[in-house]
């Protein structure tokens, strides 16, 4: 089962714990080499996850081994490359080194004589073609790039 598979929200009518862990026992007895993840049991029986993860439980609690009962596997988290985007205008680019230079979005705008709402929505389009959520990340983005050139300010 991959960790993408579409699950209930709730259980189906008529499913409740006891009877899912009742059947969970009745099938560990008749195949005591069977394997079942938590999204076994919620396809096999109709559950919504939470009553799988509290099944599994309960079921280890009646000396089910844990090495049939495996987890869902943990999604490792896709680092993105932490490389300055090319395709920014000028104009974001003079935003983040304005915003580097001065501390804050407000002194940057006094700076450059524009509205501070230029500067936030500059930032903000740097942050997203980026892919990042805080403009610090982008700040050190930008210095790590402007270091590798050369051109450090």
């Amino acid at each position: 089962m991959s960790s993408t598979t579409v699950h209930r929200l709730t259980d189906a009518p008529g499913v409740k714990p006891d009877t899912v862990l009742a059947k969970a026992l009745a099938f560990f007895d008749r195949n005591p080499d069977e394997i079942l993840t938590r999204e076994d049991i919620c396809l096999k029986w109709d559950c919504c996850p939470r009553t799988a993860k509290s099944v599994a439980r309960a079921l280890i609690r009646e000396g089910v081994p844990r090495a049939q009962l495996p987890r869902p596997a943990k999604r490792s988290r896709v680092k993105k490359p932490n490389t300055f985007p090319e395709s920014l205008t000028p104009a974001e680019v003079r935003a983040i080194y304005a915003f580097h230079r001065y501390g804050s979005v407000d002194a940057a705008a006094a700076a450059m004589e524009v509205t501070s709402n230029t500067i936030a929505s500059q930032l903000r389009d740097a942050r997203r073609k980026a892919g990042v959520h805080k403009t610090s990340v982008l700040v050190d983005m930008f210095l790590a790039s402007e270091a590798a050139e050369g051109d450090a300010p």
